[in-house]
């Protein structure tokens, strides 16, 4: 999971590697990789804590280009089922 400075409620963004992003000095010019795939919650109020473990996530998957909510342009999404979104915040990191 990519350790996000301002995570939106509602979104993770996951990778293969460990990552941090930040606005700070490199704005959208950050070291997101390129097969990092966004995840969107079914309860989009809630900020996900940074799990540093391996995650499993089930749901849908959504291919082609969406504008996120912050702010950066995502081709790979996973829609998750219910039960995977409550697992993910109920569990501790």
């Amino acid at each position: 999971m990519a350790a996000l400075a301002d995570a939106p409620p509602g979104l993770l963004i996951l990778s293969a590697v460990p990552v941090r992003l930040g606005d700070e000095d490199e704005s959208f010019a950050d070291d997101l990789p390129p097969a990092a795939v966004y995840v969107h919650l079914v309860d989009t109020d809630v900020v996900v804590p940074l799990h540093r473990q391996l995650l499993t996530l089930t749901g849908r998957l959504q291919i082609g280009p969406l504008a996120e909510a912050d702010g950066r342009l995502s081709f790979v999404r996973l829609i998750l089922e219910a039960e995977s979104s409550a697992a993910l915040t109920r569990s501790r990191p």
